[in-house]
């Protein structure tokens, strides 16, 4: 069985390449993920950000690292960098760290030389969004490693995405995920890597199904006094309960949590609780470290190698002081053993609220965002003692703004996890599992039930236990029951014999099949108490509905309800049911997984309920379409009649009669009193007074002439928008037919001539937007499925193209998806401070719709002048005709599909009978 270990690292901190070598001896593939830190893709340099973003680390780039580093700088670390001395300061420090990264995990994969040992790919991840530390406080990790190696490094190209065998080679097309039958993962380092291509991987159903875990370093308890280190000035910017792992990319850590929580993947989390430090000391005022502590956990977990010690030296004795902890070390162990045995010791059942602008990462006990942050909050001392110590008095001065922070917040995500617990032998430094206390176990489900065991193991003994258990007590249950069924039976068998033998000397037929009703009921109730399903299904439905569903549950080999929870939805879904009895199924299915009869009824009617509010809804949509083919045909016949007022002889027709006729031909709509009903009352009403208005439609424009003159004195402005946007009209790209910005005499910002609506043809509609947008196929998908890099990259194609255009286009697309003040000077004014995407990718709308981090991107930048270059081009006919492409049409593809994701949040309401919102929108080219 071919197994491959997905590990996020990055140089960091020694124990990430402790966590490679104890992979090392599982015999899986393993692919190590290298992420960066954010100076290395940052161009600004803010000394005062920290002031202004509390929790969001702070600005620099590479070029203050370098400057950081105080003389006399190490000799060999100056020759090192002579070998990029022709690149820029960030792509310098990226380039070294490459080299550097590959050149280490390569040593320490053989360094132990395990038996079996699989194979070792190494590919590029993504930057980090958050610099944590300070550029004076933050580890040159070139000039700590540098020494490590005896000789240079080989130069492999720090291209994303690329992966590379271990002797350096590019794996021309990546390494292929669906092969491998078990696939693990784990979070050690950032989730910088997790583009929408890596998501788009991770989901496909061939890869998705195979994932048996993911192992999470990070996270506080909220039952639990505060061990990690909150804000202190001018060297860390983070609260408390953003732990760094998650800190580093906030909006991909989410994004990765979201994923498995829609696959329904298990998460393990090892918290910085259940981590534990191996100091020792030279003297009793513990001032001076020693290395003695390091030495015993080496050997005592097997990381005795020759390369991982002198590893661990350098990092432990280097001048940055890192603490004595082997964070990622802890998840290895833990993917370690649960790979091996399939299921890990028990370990309470937690819920994990995470925040993807500040990183925040709580697990609690708790099933809401309010208990999760009151519990944590209760246990932070905030009171000032004359003994503490600077740093504790820093510490407790930092914690009531953090405290007010989390009280602002609203209600965060979260998803199911599975806390795990280490102890460590204080003096052999020894690191191994730990049971659960006793009050987690009994209140908490455990790792080894049915809904945690992976697909891939089919269930431990413990489990069959469990079930067995249950049966035998439903069986108990049933014995009463089942002995007077057949008291019953026998008192009915023995009054039909009677009847049946004095009814047989008059009809011979009527006799036999007396005689055969108490057998066939027998037979049934024989049937009914060896067939335990057959039984479960009658209790919970009708009787067709449970013999309409015996086939296919027959087919996924379940006997049980129970054993419904075992059963994945794709395997449902792989049976190729009907809808409704595919739904009916996937019902049941949700409520064994909530343990719970009740619910599985409460769920198969809901599914009812939702099916009879489809068909209600769409005979609403039927009734409104006949309704506007009245209305028009109401239209033509007023015009029809205003023709034939104007010939001379003719006489006139009122009008109203033509309404009036139209009113009584319409059949009103009969249905019981529902709540529904008013939909129905306020659709018809809103019928009836648009035919009667129809007149007034026909000789008035949108506003009336006194409705414009009001308008303008209220707006107080009535000013043309030809100066304002003639700027523009040299720049529009060559590609495009005309400005979007032509300017055109009498406009202004409220009011302009009324002109054509553009409408598409459902001929063309059919084809897809890529055909209306003219776009080359393989650089079209290649972009989409690099998400937000793939519309950077179009944006500065368009910008080479149009280099006038960089101050309304390229601006832009900064100030929206890198934070950079924008100055340029719009018709409608000055943008404002940028706010980052993590902001919107927080808000609760954003998660029911489910947008991806490039669909928040597009349609933040459709909010913007952008949307100029997206609409005019898709109403140009003459550019389609000439077979010429829009110039952004990833933005266009990514805008559209998070409009459609968007509609959730309106069809989440559907049915509760809210009325229609009706919004108006001016037709023309503005001034804004």
């Amino acid at each position: 069985m071919r197994k491959l270990i997905i590990s996020s690292g990055d140089t960091g901190d020694v124990d990430g390449f402790f966590a490679l070598a104890e992979y090392s001896k599982t015999g899986a593939d393993v692919l190590f993920v290298m992420n960066y830190p954010r100076y290395v893709g940052e161009t600004a340099y803010d000394p005062e950000y920290h002031v202004k973003n509390l929790g969001l680390g702070f600005q620099y780039s590479s070029e203050q690292v370098f400057e950081a580093l105080v003389e006399p700088r190490p000799q060999r670390y100056l020759e090192f960098l002579e070998r990029y001395k022709d690149l820029a300061s960030n792509d310098k420090m990226k380039s070294a760290m490459t080299d550097i990264a590959f050149a280490i995990t390569q040593k320490v994969w053989v360094d132990l030389s395990p038996e079996n040992r699989g194979r070792l790919f190494f590919c590029i991840g993504g930057v980090n969004a958050i610099n944590p530390f300070s550029a004076a406080s933050v580890k040159n990790e070139v000039a700590v490693y540098i020494d490590a190696l005896d000789n240079n490094p080989e130069r492999i190209s720090p291209e994303e995405g690329a992966v590379y065998a271990k002797d350096g080679s590019r794996l021309k097309d990546g390494l292929d995920l669906a092969s491998y039958d078990e696939i693990f993962m784990d979070f050690n380092g950032s989730m910088a890597f997790f583009s929408d291509a890596w998501r788009q991987r991770l989901s496909d159903p061939a890869v998705a199904s195979k994932i048996r875990g993911m192992f999470v370093m990070g996270g506080v308890l909220t039952d639990d006094a505060p061990r990690t280190m909150p804000s202190i000035p001018n060297v860390l910017n983070r609260f408390s309960s953003a732990t760094i792992n998650q800190l580093y990319h906030p909006q991909r850590s989410a994004a990765i949590f979201r994923m498995l929580a829609e696959k329904e993947k298990l998460v393990f989390t090892v918290t910085n609780n259940a981590v534990h430090d191996f100091e020792t000391y030279a003297d009793s005022e513990r001032k001076v470290k020693t290395m003695d502590g390091v030495t015993k956990f080496l050997e005592s977990n097997g990381l005795s190698g020759k390369f991982l010690r002198k590893l661990a030296i350098i990092h432990y004795q280097s001048k940055y002081n890192p603490p004595r902890k082997a964070f990622d070390f802890y998840t290895a162990t833990a993917l370690v053993w649960f790979m091996k045995h399939g299921a890990l010791p028990l370990a309470p059942q937690r819920r994990m609220f995470y925040c993807s602008t500040y990183g925040l990462t709580l697990v609690s006990e708790g099933d809401t965002w309010a208990w999760a942050r009151n519990s944590y909050v209760s246990r932070i001392n905030t009171k000032l003692d004359p003994q503490d110590s600077e740093f504790e008095r820093i510490k407790k001065e930092n914690f009531p703004r953090e405290i007010s922070f989390m009280q602002e917040l609203p209600e965060l995500p979260n998803l199911m996890v599975r806390d795990i617990k280490f102890s460590m032998d204080k003096d052999s430094k020894k690191l191994s599992l730990e049971q659960p206390r006793k009050k987690d176990v009994d209140k908490a489900p455990t790792v080894l039930d049915p809904c945690v065991v992976p697909p891939a193991d089919p269930g431990s003994h413990q489990v069959r236990a469990h079930d067995e258990e249950e049966q035998s007590r439903g069986k108990d249950s049933d014995k009463s029951s089942t002995l007077t069924a057949r008291t019953a039976l026998l008192v009915m068998f023995i009054a039909c014999s009677s009847i049946s033998a004095w009814l047989f000397t008059f009809n011979v037929v009527v006799a036999v099949a007396v005689m055969l009703f108490p057998i066939t009921c027998g037979a049934y109730m024989f049937l009914a108490r060896e067939d335990p399903l057959a039984r479960e299904l009658q209790a919970a439905l009708d009787y067709a509905e449970a013999a309409e569903l015996m086939r296919p549950l027959r087919e996924l080999g379940v006997r049980h309800l129970k054993e419904l929870r075992h059963v994945t939805v794709a395997d449902i879904e792989g049976l190729g049911l009907k809808p409704v009895m595919r739904n009916r199924i996937l019902a049941l299915h949700s409520a064994q997984k909530k343990d719970s009869a009740s619910a599985a009824s409460m769920e198969l009617r809901r599914a009812d309920a939702e099916e009879k509010d489809s068909a209600f809804a769409a005979s609403i949509e039927l009734h409104r379409a006949d309704a506007e083919e009245r209305q028009l045909s109401t239209t033509e016949e007023i015009e029809r009649l205003r023709a034939e007022r104007s010939q001379p002889g003719v006489a006139e027709t009122p009008l109203t009669s033509v309404v009036d006729n139209s009113r009584v031909a319409r059949q009103p709509l009969h249905r019981s009193h529902t709540a529904n009903e008013v939909l129905f009352t306020k659709v018809k009403e809103e019928e009836e007074y648009d035919v009667a208005n129809s007149e007034c439609d026909l000789n008035q424009k949108v506003l009336s002439l006194k409705e414009q003159e009001i308008l303008k004195k209220t707006a107080k402005e009535w000013v043309a928008v030809d100066e304002d946007v003639s700027r523009f009209s040299d720049s529009w790209p060559p590609n495009c037919s005309s400005d979007p910005l032509s300017p055109r005499p009498g406009r202004s910002r409220f009011f302009e001539e009324p002109y054509d609506l553009q409408m598409g043809h459902p001929s063309e509609a059919v084809h897809g937007l890529e055909v209306r947008m003219c776009v080359d196929l393989a650089k079209y998908f290649g972009r989409i499925s690099r998400g937000v890099e793939g519309i950077e990259e179009e944006f500065k194609d368009f910008y080479l193209e149009c280099p006038s255009e960089r101050e309304v286009v390229m601006d832009l697309f900064e100030y929206v998806c890198k934070m950079k003040p924008c100055d340029t000077v719009f018709p409608n004014g000055k943008l404002g401070e940028p706010i980052p995407l993590s902001h919107f990718a927080m808000h609760q709308n954003t998660h029911e719709a489910k947008l991806t981090e490039a669909e928040l991107a597009a349609l933040r930048l459709y909010t913007t002048s952008v949307f100029r270059y997206i609409n005019k081009p898709l109403r140009d006919d003459e550019r389609c005709r000439q077979k010429q492409a829009c110039p952004l049409p990833v933005t266009t593809f990514f805008a559209k599909e998070g409009c459609k994701k968007l509609r959730a949040l309106h069809l989440k309401d559907k049915g509760v009978g809210k009325p229609d919102v009706v919004l108006w929108r001016g037709g023309g080219r503005r001034k804004g």
